[in-house]
């Protein structure tokens, strides 16, 4: 503990990033103070312990000497909560010696810092001094000990190595609760209402353990026009002459493209003979006229609508355009119509208008889900395009609100990966919110009390399974409920060196913690009693897992187990720590902060004695 105190004193780099750090972690309201009274007068009680108006002043005063020599990046600006802390760090045995504050006095006069002329600006004797120092180097250990930052013990090096360095392989089998729906009652409306009451301001996925949630996210109904380049190269024919030109204007795209497919003989360098590439000559130049006209035929859709548009009135308050309810606008069948008609290529047109689309349902749309807009030499998602529309109440931090997306008008072509080119309408849009009545989420609403119902039936039959899957093999057990078997290939206990230590997503199964522990759990049982996977029977690698958020059983089989064995651990060995202690501090970081006041109160057990109106007023003691 001296040790790092002097690091901190004496080394000012390591001053501002300590500072910065304990700035981060205080970040607490004003000064809290409380009215007038005697000194004798209680403030509250922890443990049996009655703390104070005297022991707040006492308090105030460490603080205020503390500060003055330099430490107030370390102390809390709350009195009270600088007792609590003191007293936290005595409940956990925390306790500096006077050889220690002696040498923390040292260290500062050697910072050119004078302590005992800062003790006497605060008229504190050489006892409150001590007292003060003690305090500080007290709370400075508890500080530790809570983020993290202390050096970890070898049982915990070697967990955290155990679950990031671990990998294991399994094959699974999902079974989904609605495989038992015919067999569950139908709710009654008063469950379904109170299913309704107890989710309905909860976003879906973040309720435990079950994910039910019926706040509703951002949605949009749309139509979207498709280009298919596969329908553009169809019209499209190449002839010999063309094809041969092709070949002599762009020799450097028929390089060789490996050393095994140049002909012997060939001169290293040169184009490949056109007869050993006619056919991606023809290839190459289909797609290049493809691309093109895909290029002209979209080029004309949008310019239609950026014509129609340019008729519609202006709001000059907000640059969007103005649409009433007798605007006619240019339909997609339309365009797609005059298309065919121009072009001789027929658009596809997607009319969305019977279901209300999340952000997430978007980007599952086939095709259209993976298109992207190109935007300033960038690529952004659609589906980030298309919720930058006012409506639903987009993000000031939505990179794309320049373009003004509007309900009604054509949006700026957008195009994936695949060559296809789209054009999207927004028909209507509502942003996030709760559900106004039962009525809005009614059908979602029943299949979850249904799900759950049928879920707790399938857990009941866990040691069945178990027992099917030992008698055969996991094949014949998905078939049964109409699904596969899902191979998942290396993975570990635990993912993300820096920051939240979280299972790994694995498909058909998420990001499970219940699950992967017992897989791990199971390849070592397993591991250990036969000596290594591929000796152990099916009895040893077989597990059956509950998955709630899903609300279905998961049957797997370990396939494969590397564990972190000691060679391996010596070699992880020297980055560990570092690792541990930033995921240490992200996870403190992105909780409750452990040194704000009511999570303070909360760990030392505080009682307070004040009447409440007392709070109110709590600043007329200040300089008292």
């Amino acid at each position: 503990m001296l040790k790092f105190f002097r690091q901190f004193v004496l080394n000012k780099a390591v001053m501002v990033v300590i500072a910065s750090f304990l700035m981060i972690l205080f970040l607490l309201p004003g000064v809290e103070m409380f009215m007038p009274q005697q000194g004798n007068q209680p403030i509250g009680e922890v443990n049996g312990k009655v703390l104070r108006v005297s022991d707040q002043r006492t308090a105030g005063a460490e603080m205020q000497t503390l500060a003055r020599m330099g430490l107030g990046q370390s102390l809390p600006q709350n009195e009270l909560t600088w007792l609590l802390l003191i007293e936290e760090a005595r409940q956990n045995g925390i306790y500096a010696s006077q050889a220690e504050i002696r040498g923390t006095i040292e260290d500062l006069q050697e910072a050119q810092m004078n302590p005992y002329a800062a003790a006497e600006a605060a008229d504190l004797t050489e006892e409150m001094l001590f007292q003060a120092l003690r305090h500080m180097l007290m709370v400075n250990e508890l500080q530790e000990m809570i983020a993290g930052v202390r050096k970890p013990s070898e049982p915990r090096l070697a967990h955290f190595a155990r679950d990031t360095g671990s990998t294991a392989s399994a094959d699974v089998v999902i079974i989904d609760a609605k495989h038992l729906f015919d067999a569950v009652e139908e709710p009654t409306e008063q469950e379904v209402q109170e299913q309704f009451e107890q989710y309905r301001d909860v976003r879906p996925g973040e309720s435990e353990p079950f994910g039910f949630g019926y706040y509703l996210p951002p949605r949009v109904q749309m139509e979207y026009l498709v280009v298919p380049l596969s329908r553009v190269e169809t019209g499209i024919e190449i002839d010999e002459v063309e094809a041969r030109r092709f070949y002599m204007e762009n020799p450097d795209l028929f390089q060789p493209r490996s050393s095994d497919e140049l002909p012997e003989g060939h001169p290293e360098g040169e184009p490949m003979p056109y007869r050993e590439v006619r056919p991606r000559v023809y290839e190459t130049l289909l797609d290049r006229r493809a691309r093109e006209k895909q290029d002209e035929i979209i080029r004309w859709i949008a310019g239609n609508f950026s014509q129609e548009e340019r008729r519609l009135p202006m709001d000059r308050a907000t640059a969007y355009r103005q649409i009433d309810e007798d605007t006619n606008l240019l339909s997609f069948e339309e365009i797609a119509s005059r298309t065919q008609e121009r072009y001789g290529v027929r658009p596809d047109v997607i009319r969305l208008e019977d279901r209300w689309l999340s952000p997430e349902d978007v980007d599952e749309l086939e095709g259209f889900g993976d298109a992207y807009l190109e935007a300033s030499n960038r690529e952004y998602a659609v589906e980030t395009y298309v919720f930058s529309v006012p409506e639903v109440d987009p993000s000031d931090q939505n990179p794309l609100l320049a373009l003004r997306l509007q309900v009604g008008l054509a949006s700026r072509p957008v195009q994936d990966d695949a060559g296809n080119r789209y054009l999207f309408r927004l028909l209507d849009a509502d942003a996030p919110r709760e559900p106004e009545s039962l009525d809005e989420v009614h059908d979602e609403v029943v299949e979850d009390v249904k799900r759950l119902r049928a879920y707790r039936q399938l857990q009941e039959q866990q040691d069945e399974l178990l027992q099917r899957a030992l008698d055969e093999d996991l094949m014949t057990l998905a078939e049964s409920f109409d699904t596969r078997v899902r191979n998942l290939d290396s993975f570990q206990g635990r993912e993300g060196q820096t920051g939240r230590l979280q299972p790994p997503n694995l498909s058909g199964v998420g990001r499970s913690a219940a699950f992967v522990d017992s897989i791990f759990t199971t390849a070592q049982r397993a591991h250990e009693e036969a000596g290594s996977i591929e000796e152990a029977g099916d009895d040893l690698t077989t597990t059956v897992v509950p998955l709630d958020q899903q609300q279905a059983i998961a049957v797997a089989r370990v396939r494969s187990y590397r564990p972190v064995n000691r060679q391996l651990y010596q070699m992880l060995r020297p980055s560990l720590p570092q690792q541990l202690a930033s995921t240490d501090f992200f996870e403190m970081l992105t909780t409750e902060n452990p040194f704000a006041p009511e999570a303070v109160k909360r760990r030392v057990g505080f009682i307070d004695a004040r009447p409440d109106d007392e709070d109110a007023d709590a600043a007329a003691l200040a300089g008292n």
